[in-house]
């Protein structure tokens, strides 16, 4: 079965290492599984995984020649994360460590050199590789150290010199007439800044003012216009009802009905 990509097996990687670091030692088998069948892995894809192991540790060591310590250094966890087991892992994932520490100088990748050395040595005693890693590490440090001394010592001459020539030929007075002068400066420029502040939050405080007295207008005059147009239509109003009370209403006469002819009467036999 191929080994599927995904999410999970990153995530499976991120969490040996981190056992890794944390606990300084090599997982366990036990451990292993454990966390195997809590991100719901195979079995199958585990031993795909640490098939390709090797494949990592080979593009590894193409970029440790090369001088990408970065890339050899992932390489190398995804190699140890499935096969925690193989001590040249461990070794090339510290010789890796020790040439980035070469490089930068920091205590970080010093530390995790120490970590893979301790490792290896952890499941081969008696391991050269590591034991000549250890050994080449002091002898750089050593040598970075005495670099950083003489660097240090004379920088020190240098201003010790500086301030010797400056003391005996009148110029140092000079320095600290100009080293006031700057702090003068300094603080007549701080002064400005605070005033600038201030006058900027008077600003910010008269516009918000501004805005609140017009809306407080635009509201009345919202009211007052309301108010004249309901003045307005009853003004209308009125009008009309004086208007009808002042016309008079025309009379319409009622006609009066019409006399009703007598009825004709029979002659009586």
């Amino acid at each position: 079965m191929a080994l599927v990509h995904s999410g999970v097996i990153e995530n499976y990687i991120q969490r040996v290492t981190e056992l890794s670091q944390s606990t300084q030692r090599i997982p366990t088998t036990a451990e292993l599984e454990a966390i195997a069948r809590e991100l719901g892995i195979e079995p199958e894809e585990i031993q795909a995984a640490q098939k390709q192991a090797t494949d990592h540790f080979t593009r590894a060591q193409g970029y440790m020649r090369l001088g990408y310590w970065d890339d050899a250094i992932a390489e190398l966890d995804d190699a140890i994360a499935f096969n925690p087991g193989e001590s040249k892992f461990l070794l090339s994932s510290a010789e890796a460590y020790l040439g980035k520490w070469k490089q930068h100088h920091r205590s970080p990748d010093a530390d995790q050199m120490h970590l893979r050395v301790r490792q290896c040595l952890s499941l081969e005693p008696g391991c050269e590789g590591a034991l000549d890693l250890l050994a080449e590490f002091r002898r750089r440090q050593k040598r970075h150290l005495r670099t950083i001394m003489g660097s240090l010592m004379f920088v020190g001459a240098v201003i010790c010199g500086g301030g010797i020539y400056l003391l005996f030929h009148g110029g140092l007075p000079f320095v600290i007439e100009e080293k006031a002068r700057l702090e003068t400066l300094q603080g007549t420029i701080e002064a400005q800044n605070n005033t600038i502040a201030q006058l900027m939050g008077e600003q910010e405080a008269l516009r918000r003012e501004f805005h609140t007295i017009i809306s407080q207008q635009l509201q009345e005059n919202r009211l007052n216009g309301d108010r004249l147009e309901n003045l307005q239509a009853r003004l209308k109003e009125l009008e009309e009802k004086i208007k009808e009370y002042q016309t008079p209403p025309i009379l319409t006469p009622t006609p009066t009905p019409s006399p009703t002819p007598p009825q004709p009467q029979g002659n009586d036999e």
